[in-house]
């Protein structure tokens, strides 16, 4: 199984996929005055809320804004 996260302007969607087929989704709202950190750790626990504690294989991430780049460094270290 593996978490899928999309994280837009106006919302992030979180999933989880296994043999290509979409086994559960949500949509949060992303509130870009909240900040990075806040995008993160929100997609996170919606990832996590989804999953119940299930293990996966990988997880991958959509998003227009560079995830390497020091505003979204918390991603690399909640994801681990």
């Amino acid at each position: 199984m593996f978490g899928a996260i999309d994280i837009g302007g106006t919302k992030i969607a979180v999933g989880l996929v296994e043999n290509g087929r979409l086994l559960d989704f949500t949509e949060i709202p992303t509130d870009v005055k909240a900040g990075p950190r806040s995008a993160v750790e929100r997609s996170v626990a919606a990832l996590d809320a989804l999953r119940k504690g299930a293990p996966l294989a990988g997880i991958g991430i959509g998003s227009k804004v560079m995830l390497l780049s020091k505003a979204f460094n918390p991603m690399l270290v909640a994801m681990r």
